[in-house]
């Protein structure tokens, strides 16, 4: 059932999966024990993007980690919420910061960053059209950064604004 509820193997009824109390409590076990043994040596970070398209079994996923990680575990969620709509099951969790979308300078400056962070050149054209289409948001910033990195490395388009396209 785990494997199921992983997606690792094809799942016969899907809505059976997705009501089972049991599938959910096996992934909030699994990833308690992964949460706890990492956070053990590291600080981990968890980052959700797009948090109003979770489906219910993610949502109990979460609140049955919230419930079970103690409060000292080097543990943080970070979840992006677009829109105005309430989220669909209310998240007790014990700290919620609500954080506008960065300014140009603000994405200038994590742009910046993340450039000497992964060691790439952006041209100031193609760091202006980052700034523009990322529309302030860090995740949306990161995945062109990711992207780029990717067609650098693999060589995959001889364009550097094709991979841009698609975002």
């Amino acid at each position: 059932m785990l494997e199921e509820a992983l997606g690792v193997h094809e799942v016969q009824e899907i809505t059976q999966l997705a009501q089972s109390g049991e599938a959910v409590e096996l992934v909030v076990m699994l990833l308690h024990r992964l949460i706890e043994r990492q956070a053990a040596t590291h600080t981990l970070v968890l980052m959700i993007d797009d948090l109003q398209w979770l489906d219910e079994p993610s949502f109990k996923v979460l609140a049955g980690l919230q419930a079970r990680l103690p409060i000292n575990t080097a543990f943080m969620l970070v979840a992006s919420h677009h829109g105005r709509d309430q989220l669909p099951v209310k998240l007790h969790w014990d700290q919620q910061i609500s954080l506008g979308n960065l300014d140009a300078l603000q994405s200038s400056r994590l742009l910046s960053q993340l450039s000497r962070r992964y060691r790439i050149h952006l041209s100031p054209r193609l760091r202006n059209q980052i700034i523009e289409r990322c529309d302030g948001v860090p995740c949306t910033c990161r995945r062109f950064v990711d992207a780029w990195i990717w067609i650098v490395v693999k060589g995959a388009v001889s364009s550097s604004m094709n991979c841009l396209k698609g975002y």
